[in-house]
């Protein structure tokens, strides 16, 4: 199945490619004879030989012959006059064009006046008239008579092309030119749109949406600016002459939002400067605005003002940025910083061409600056919430496993001389699903989960009763009946768990043998799942290497031989080999130490050891037996969590003396003294007759020694005691 897809994705890609193909060819290839005729759209350029006079304030007259597109030295209210005779190829329905920059302009032929475009036919435009294409009509009496072009400048004398076509033949060549320019804008204001959108979606549901809030408005507003300055806002716009309105006002945006981007992706650090910067640009476009409505001062006399500040704010951001580099806070957002520092040298190049490069297309460097910062931003917020779910996924997984944990903790509780059997189990059977993961396929997540299940194999001990779990004697047919029962009950307690996959099977056939003769379903070979097939192997070792209630530990070598013997019987043969190669090289060893559980440091715990000094198999010091061997373990289980989290815990053990004539009296008195010398939160109980365990602990386990004489004063001469620590 897998091999089948794989053939049909790479079959599919093939096939992909070869369309790619065959569209770029379609595109770009034009030799291709037959091809249906889409007319003729060509236009005629009309741009040599023109002779300029230009008229200075000053009424001086300059005149030299130049050829199109120029610019011109000239000042403010100079009156330009292009002068040269219409070719002879002029016909009836043909159409000249020109595009003014911010210049008035008559076009005379023959000393007719017959087209203008000027400010005094404009009523809401004040000095700067916004650029436009002029189209004068023509007629084939036109050929060979003298055009004169009049402009009167406003800003500076760019003299661009003249085109003369058929119809509106000329706009052909104007649109295939700015095509792409309007349709990056066009993608800017439906990505902007978009990102807004996904914010208002999202934002409850993902951090940090208002980034991509703030680059959604900037790109907007930059999409709509780039179309409000296109050269073919009068094909878009009926009256296209209010884009100095709107054109300046959102170029101003620009900045403020593109500053609300920078402050929520650097998470607020420095927000006081950015909170100036934002005021300054935001409030010097809204007084902007106001200034040109009453009519007092123009939007372009402030571009420069705010192109200024636009520049602080660039400063601001390397400066920023060089910042968090040097401390490491660009980690935060370290995909974004790279498309913010494209972004902003396009800003620079943007602003460098408006000023000093006549013939700058204007968005273009914005337009590329902002795909750049859009590629980093999504980059950079499919990381975070990739890391935000894996962060997740761990903090579940440490959940899960604290659960686990403490499930398998209560269960090793019940059983006497079982602690810490699930948590070695689970790293037995871990460490060996690691050494044959390649032979059996086994993904991290897998070894994962047989780490989980090992901790829970045991659970359905809690429905076993503790006579039958404890007993010191062979189990009876009929006890053992019961006790195979917790395989079961484990798998009835798990079968609705399906976060860990698995988990109740491997839970139910850890007992089941190779040959057929376990339980519960006397499976065999591979129909027993592979971890329960693990499991097992893991379970008889620490089961072997472990003190039992009803015998000791046995040897290493003891361990090893019998899971040789038991290969192909009790044990998968592939498993138990792998196991005797990771016992070989030290991979595996026991986490005990003569049989007795240990911490992390091969310590052995203080409870492991009372439980074994309490042992019902055993007889403490001076011959007392204990009476209640499941209430001593209980109280070991709490010395043990104490040990698990590090806390100071200190397990004393007082007997009383029997000389044959001390009356059991004496209990009391200890008992007494006991209690006058510690507090409430010590653990103070009798196991035996004449025998007492103290436990103390945090603060009086520090304290221990100070505690033991404060006692032994209380019982001076008395009566005889000894105290034996429990280390």
């Amino acid at each position: 199945m897998i091999k089948h897809r794989r053939i049909m994705v790479a079959l599919g890609s093939i096939l992909l490619g070869i369309a790619i193909l065959f569209t770029l060819f379609a595109l770009f290839r034009s030799d291709t004879p037959g091809e249906a005729y889409i007319g003729d759209f060509s236009t005629f350029s009309f741009n040599e030989n023109w002779t300029v006079e230009n008229w200075t304030v000053e009424n001086k007259s300059q005149i030299q012959t130049v050829d199109l597109p120029t610019v011109l030295p000239a000042q403010p209210n100079d009156v330009i006059t292009l002068e040269n005779t219409l070719p002879d190829y002029v016909d009836n329905g043909m159409r000249l064009c020109m595009r003014t920059a911010q210049a008035d302009v008559r076009i005379f032929i023959d000393g007719e006046l017959r087209g203008q475009y000027t400010r005094d036919d404009i009523p809401h435009v004040n000095r700067y008239l916004p650029s436009a294409y002029v189209m004068v009509d023509l007629e084939k009496a036109d050929a060979g008579k003298m055009i004169r072009m009049a402009l009167t400048i406003n800003h500076k004398a760019k003299l661009n092309t003249v085109e003369i076509g058929y119809g509106n033949n000329v706009w052909f060549e104007i649109l295939r030119e700015n095509i792409t320019v309007v349709l990056a804008a066009c993608i800017m204001i439906l990505c902007g749109v978009l990102a807004v959108a996904i914010h208002f979606i999202l934002r409850k549901r993902i951090r940090h949406t208002k980034s991509v809030l703030f680059l959604g408005l900037t790109m907007f507003v930059t999409g709509m600016w780039i179309i409000s300055e296109s050269n073919m806002r009068q094909l878009i716009f009926r009256s296209p002459s209010y884009s100095a309105v709107f054109s300046y006002l959102y170029i101003e945006l620009i900045g403020g939002f593109v500053l609300l981007y920078f402050d929520e992706v650097r998470q607020h650090r420095n927000h006081k400067i950015c909170a100036v910067l934002q005021t300054i640009l935001f409030g010097q476009a809204a007084l902007n605005t106001l200034l040109a409505f009453l009519r007092i001062v123009e939007f372009y006399n402030t571009l420069l003002l705010s192109h200024i500040w636009v520049l602080c704010a660039l400063v601001f951001f390397f400066a920023a940025v060089i910042s968090d580099l040097r401390s490491g806070a660009i980690k935060t957002y370290s995909s974004t910083s790279f498309g913010m520092l494209l972004f902003a040298l396009s800003c620079t190049l943007e602003i460098i061409g408006f000023y000093f490069s006549s013939f700058h297309i204007l968005g273009v460097y914005l337009c590329i600056g902002l795909v750049s910062l859009l590629v980093a931003t999504l980059v950079q917020v499919v990381s975070d919430e990739v890391g935000l779910i894996e962060s997740r996924r761990q903090d579940q997984e440490k959940m899960t496993l604290m659960t686990i944990e403490t499930i398998a903790s209560a269960i090793d509780a019940k059983d006497l001389y079982t602690g810490g059997h699930s948590t070695r189990v689970a790293h037995y059977a871990e460490l060996l699903a690691s050494a044959v993961a390649d032979t059996y396929g086994l993904r991290d997540e897998d070894i994962r989960r047989i780490h989980y299940i090992g901790l829970l194999h045991d659970i359905g001990k809690i429905g076993i009763p503790d006579n039958i779990l404890n007993k010191v004697e062979k189990l009876t047919d009929d006890e053992f009946e019961l006790m195979k029962r917790h395989t079961i009950i484990g798998d009835e307690l798990l079968s609705g768990i399906d976060a860990v996959k698995g988990l109740s099977e491997g839970v139910r056939y850890h007992h089941e043998r190779y040959d057929g003769t376990g339980y519960p379903d006397g499976l065999a070979g591979e129909a027993i799942p592979l971890n329960a097939r693990i499991l097992c192997l893991a379970d008889c070792y620490d089961a072997m290497t472990s003190s039992r209630i009803y015998r000791s530990y046995l040897s290493d070598d003891v361990v090893r031989a019998e899971i040789e013997r038991c290969a192909g019987t009790q044990f998968d043969p592939t498993l138990a080999k792998a196991f005797c190669n990771l016992l070989d090289s030290g991979k595996i060893t026991s986490d005990t130490v003569e049989g007795l559980e240990t911490n992390a440091e091969g310590e052995v715990y203080k409870a492991s050891r009372l439980v074994h000094l309490t042992s019902p198999r055993k007889k403490v010091s001076a011959g007392y037996v204990i009476q209640n061997p499941v209430f001593v373990h209980m109280i070991a289980y709490i010395v043990r969590l104490s040990e698990i989290k590090h806390r100071p815990v200190r397990v004393f053990l007082f007997t009383l003396e029997d000389t044959g004539t001390l009356p059991s009296s004496c209990a009391e008195p200890l008992k007494q003294a006991i209690r006058n010398a510690v507090s409430p939160h010590a653990l103070s109980v009798e196991i035996a007759a004449l025998q007492r365990l103290l436990v103390l602990f945090d603060d009086e386990a520090e304290q221990g020694d100070a505690i033991m004489r404060n006692i032994q004063d209380q019982i001076h001469g008395a009566f005889s005691v000894s105290v034996a620590e429990i280390d």
